[in-house]
């Protein structure tokens, strides 16, 4: 009995030890669980902070290489409009940007677009420009260099020297233009951040506090904490906690427990140095006795599992290693050969980064021999700056579980040759026989890439050209509205004179309004005709040409009056030329399917060309006042023919008439003819050609012919 008890009393030891140090190590995991947490909610931080700030470089290069933004202390009272209109509808696309400004080198404001509290955009006058070179931001981003971007310090915004209120939190971005290869200007963006801080506090699973180097609190679930440095009681992290901290934001000390749940880690905030402090909605506690009763029970099932006749299991098992060996074998013949076959390139690699199997996709991809790869580092597949951190990457996978999972991430690979390739990557991990390993499945993005390129310079290069027409059409308003306002002034005066002399009788009154209405009229149409005349939206319909034509020479035949310029329409059927009637739909045979305001914007760029070319003449004869628009139909397509007598475009320069910014005038743009071509090709699926105008006597070249053919029915939905 008494040696009975003493096994008895060995065993309950043994268990409490058990116990014990069971439950250590639980208190040790849930801590370390709690800081990997908070941690891993650091990261997601740092990578909002991260997103947000690429996102702004592509913004910040394409505003400083605008052609007027460049041309800064040269640029014309056209560029400047151009700037300000792009400016203009930046801010109003983007909805977190709060200002956008072009300042020189003094400071001054040359350009700003705000965006109003109640959400209007607006471009403010140059009386009410300001010089900002006092300011610390101003002064900080004076100091980068040519292709060099930088953050202002995250603060609230002042005003007239005023902070503004209700507190309006802002962050500044600048990068600065280059003009002749010097800096000659700054292009400065202010953000409204508070609703994108009131996100990030969002998405982590704690409480997130942001402390300013001096113990002010920035961002606090707590309104009242929120920017103490500005409010009355001006109270740091000290008196929040009711301690001395001052330590940590004095001298960063990579990270400290402030209490169980609470955690203070530096952060790099947009090039300020703050310190992020996280609390957990949760505490580690709730975790810990959680832990404890499931250990208890797991314990409690494995002293009752021992009873197991582990024999048994051990003979069952060795027949099932026998089946399972020759099940493995298939398995593997079987994997070998999807994994060589698949299109996407597949490499595997073990816990130390060596390369350990790569499918035959990925040879190809890279362009190396399999012997050449297998037992490398996976760094060799990585360009820098991330080459020399990827076994870091690994290390810290290992030792926090910090890796993107399951989740396809775009970035650049290295090509044997040294070339980057931009590709998609996704990594899994897998165990086998114990070891860690990570499998990468590369997809090559390069000719997508290339493709969203194109589209996005082509969508741009339209847009301008349709700026560029609207332009001219206004210009068109401008000629057709003199004469009504000639018209009205003529009848006021001669209604002031009648009132002067006694003359103004009723019926005389009468008849002068119905003249002033009658003009006023003309000027009302004109603008909805202008208004109406690339609205027509982006889809096929049904349309005929001669009415377009039509629709084009009511708007644009002031401009070409008022150079003595005449546009002649007419038709070839049957082989014979006839001028075209003034209803179209008595000619059906010049009806298609189209886009009918992508056809005006072509034939309005190609006859204000015309128009163009004709007044360069020093000495234009009578027959070369005039720019003759010819169509043919025929069973599939119709072809439409603008013709001028100004002498032709030279021959050295008709291979670029159609290349993207190449232009001979003087202010010209170099869009209009590519825009054209462009348009024709899609999404009017035609074709635009230049041809020589040549005498009919000796066959010298004496004009221009572009001409332009389009399928009757295009296939809809091809971009």
């Amino acid at each position: 009995m008494r040696r009975a008890w003493i096994v008895f009393g060995v065993g309950f030891v043994l268990a409490c030890g058990v116990f014990l140090v069971g439950s250590y190590l639980i208190s040790r995991d849930v801590q370390q669980l709690t800081l990997e947490t908070v941690l891993l909610q650091h990261t997601i931080t740092e990578h909002q902070i991260e997103n947000f700030k690429s996102a702004q470089i592509p913004l910040l290069k394409m505003l400083t290489e605008h052609p007027g933004v460049k041309h800064l202390n040269s640029s014309t009272q056209d560029e400047q409009s151009a700037v300000a209109q792009l400016f203009f509808h930046t801010v109003k696309a983007n909805p977190v940007i709060m200002q956008l400004r072009l300042l020189d080198l003094q400071g001054n404001e040359r350009i700003r677009v705000d965006r109003l509290r109640n959400g209007d955009v607006a471009s403010i006058d140059h009386s009410e420009l300001q010089n900002k070179a006092h300011r610390d931001y101003f002064q900080t981003f004076s100091r980068l260099g040519k292709g060099q971007w930088g953050f202002s310090n995250f603060d609230l915004n002042i005003e007239q020297k005023k902070i503004e209120i209700p507190f309006n939190p802002t962050l500044r971005t600048a990068m600065p233009v280059v003009c002749e290869d010097k800096i000659c200007g700054l292009i400065i963006i202010n953000y409204y951040m508070a609703e994108w801080v009131r996100k990030l506090g969002t998405v982590v699973d704690s409480k997130l506090l942001l402390v300013d180097e001096d113990g002010y609190f920035l961002l606090h679930p707590e309104p009242d904490w929120a920017w103490s440095r500005y409010t009355p009681l001006s109270r740091k992290m000290d008196d929040y906690y009711g301690r001395d901290l001052s330590f940590l934001y004095r001298k960063p000390l990579g990270r400290y427990w402030i209490d169980r749940s609470t955690l203070a880690l530096p952060l790099n905030f947009f090039d300020q140095d703050l310190l992020a402090v996280y609390s957990l909605n949760r505490s580690p506690n709730i975790l810990y006795r959680q832990k404890i009763v499931e250990f208890s029970g797991i314990l409690g099932l494995a002293l009752v599992l021992v009873l197991i006749p582990v024999a048994w299991l051990i003979r069952k098992n060795m027949c099932q290693l026998r089946q399972e060996k020759k099940l493995a074998q298939n398995s593997r013949d079987y994997l070998n050969t999807v994994f060589n076959h698949t299109f996407d390139a597949i490499v595997v690699i073990d816990d130390q980064g060596r390369i350990q199997r790569v499918n035959d996709a990925a040879l190809k991809l890279f362009g190396y021999q399999r012997e050449t790869l297998c037992g490398q580092n996976v760094s060799i597949l990585v360009p820098e700056p991330h080459r020399s951190q990827h076994d870091n990457y690994v290390r810290n996978f290992k030792s926090t579980g910090r890796l993107i999972i399951n989740a396809d991430r775009d970035l650049c690979a290295l090509h044997s040759d040294g070339h980057k390739i931009p590709v998609s990557l996704a990594i899994t991990q897998m165990r086998l026989d114990g070891e860690l390993y990570f499998i990468g499945t590369i997809n090559d993005r390069s000719d997508i890439k290339k493709l969203e390129e194109r589209g996005r310079k082509q969508e741009m290069l339209i847009q301008q050209g349709k700026l560029a027409a609207m332009g001219e059409m206004l210009g068109a308003i401008a000629h057709q509205w003199r004469q009504p306002l000639n018209s009205i002034g003529l009848i006021i005066q001669d209604l002031s004179s009648a009132y002067k002399h006694n003359d103004l009788t009723e019926a005389y009154f009468y008849e002068s309004r119905q003249e002033m209405l009658q003009q006023l009229r003309y000027m009302s149409d004109t603008i909805d005709e202008f208004r109406n005349f690339f609205t027509q939206g982006k889809k096929i319909q049904n349309c005929n040409l001669i009415a377009v034509l039509k629709d084009i020479e009511q708007l644009y035949w002031a401009q070409l009056k008022a150079h003595g310029i005449k546009v002649n329409h007419s038709c070839r059927l049957a082989g014979e030329i006839t001028p075209c009637p003034s209803d179209g739909h008595q000619l059906p045979e010049f009806s298609l399917k189209s886009y009918p305001a992508e056809i005006k914007q072509l034939l309005l760029n190609l006859i204000a060309n015309a128009k163009e070319a004709i007044e360069k003449i020093s000495s234009p004869s009578p027959q070369q006042f005039c720019i003759e628009v010819q169509l043919e139909a025929t069973e599939n397509d119709i072809v439409i023919d603008v013709c001028d007598l100004a002498g032709g475009i030279a021959e050295d320069v008709q291979p670029r008439i159609f290349e993207p910014y190449f232009t001979t005038k003087e202010m010209g743009t170099g869009l209009g003819l590519y825009i054209a071509r462009t348009l024709a090709a899609n999404p009017l699926q035609g074709e635009l050609v230049y041809q020589e105008r040549k005498s009919a006597e000796d066959g010298c070249v004496v004009g221009s012919i572009f001409r332009l053919t389009l399928p009757r029915t295009p296939e809809e939905n091809v971009n």
